[in-house]
C-alpha cells in the first residue's frame, strides 16, 4: 500500500467517524433502539435501494487507491 493510498483511506475514515458520531446520527441510532424495543416513537424512515450508479456527481465516488486491499476499504467507505 503507498502512502497515497494511506492518506486517501484515513482521510475517509476520518470523515466517516466524524459522520458516525454526529449529534443526527446518534438521535437516529437511539430511535432506532427505541423502534426495537417497541417503545411508542416515530419509526425511523430507511432506504435500501440507492443508485450509486447515478450518484457519481464529479467522481466522489471513483476509487483512487492502487492496492487491490486498499480500494475494497476505499469502496466501503465511499
Amino acid at each position: 500500500m503507498t502512502e497515497r493510498d494511506k492518506s486517501i483511506v484515513r482521510e475517509l475514515a476520518k470523515k466517516y467517524m466524524e459522520l458516525a458520531t454526529d449529534e443526527k446520527q446518534i438521535k437516529m441510532n437511539k430511535r432506532m433502539k427505541d423502534t426495537n424495543d417497541l417503545k411508542i416513537v416515530r419509526p425511523p424512515l430507511l432506504i435500501d435501494e440507492i443508485p450509486w450508479y447515478q450518484m457519481n456527481i464529479d467522481n466522489e465516488l471513483t476509487c483512487l487507491c492502487e492496492n487491490e486491499g486498499a480500494r475494497g476499504v476505499e469502496y466501503t467507505l465511499r
